[in-house]
């Protein structure tokens, strides 16, 4: 006797065997026939993402040099000296720029500090040995066409009336921080001055008095200022 009901079965069991591949559209017959597809693939992304190198964050831009400064002499306007440059830094090692001093002192004072009154132009530069832009030494002059009357109470000449020239030249030292400057320097000043002596009182036949003024003097720098 024939057994249908097992050739049944195993009828079917053969179809779903041929058949189940093609019920999930063929996507796991695609990948039996090529085991290195997924692979391939994986190794094709690899490669366009190495191919793509990491930007770095865009640094800061630095902060632009200050180029230009003021600078004033704190101690003499105690004396009522204004002394003010003005200079603009062209060169990493060089600054220049005009000067003046305004003399406007209101009464006499003494052979130490002498009573000025009138006012003094010019010309300054500076040579900063590191940077401009730094901390460090420095090289430093002044040149002046000034024209002043000068007065002290130890004097038995009156007033004197001075026209000429002044220089100086000094080597020193500038700090700054932020906005601010510092410089301190010393060396030598040069006068060349026509002076005219006037009397106390024309009375007696005394008369005005004229003389040369060529000297060197030491000299000192303390300037306090801005850069910007």
């Amino acid at each position: 006797m024939i057994n249908v009901g097992g050739k049944v079965k195993q009828a079917v069991l053969l179809i779903c065997m041929l058949g189940g591949p093609a019920a999930h559209g063929g996507s796991t017959d695609a990948v039996e026939r090529d085991p290195s597809a997924t692979n391939q693939n994986r190794e094709v992304l690899r490669k366009r993402t190495a191919a793509k190198p990491t930007q770095a964050p865009a640094p800061a831009e630095p902060a632009p040099p200050h180029r230009w400064e003021i600078r004033i002499a704190p101690l003499p306007l105690f004396i009522r000296w204004t002394t003010l440059d003005l200079a603009y830094r062209f060169d990493r090692h060089w600054s220049t720029g005009p000067a003046m001093v305004s003399y406007a002192a209101s009464g006499p004072g003494n052979m130490f500090f002498p009573t000025y009154q009138g006012m003094a132009l010019g010309w300054q530069a500076t040579y900063y040995l590191k940077s401009a832009f730094d901390d460090g030494w420095y090289l430093g002059t002044h040149a002046y066409y000034e024209s002043y009357r000068s007065f002290t109470s130890e004097s038995t000449d009156g007033p004197v009336d001075n026209v000429g020239f002044r220089t100086d030249a000094d080597f020193g030292f500038k700090v700054s921080a932020r906005y601010f400057l510092l410089m301190f320097g010393a060396g030598l000043e040069y006068r060349a001055h026509q002076r005219t002596i006037q009397p106390f009182s024309s009375a007696g036949g005394v008369s005005v008095k004229q003389d040369q003024e060529s000297v060197f003097l030491p000299h000192l720098e303390f300037k306090a200022g801005f850069e910007f």
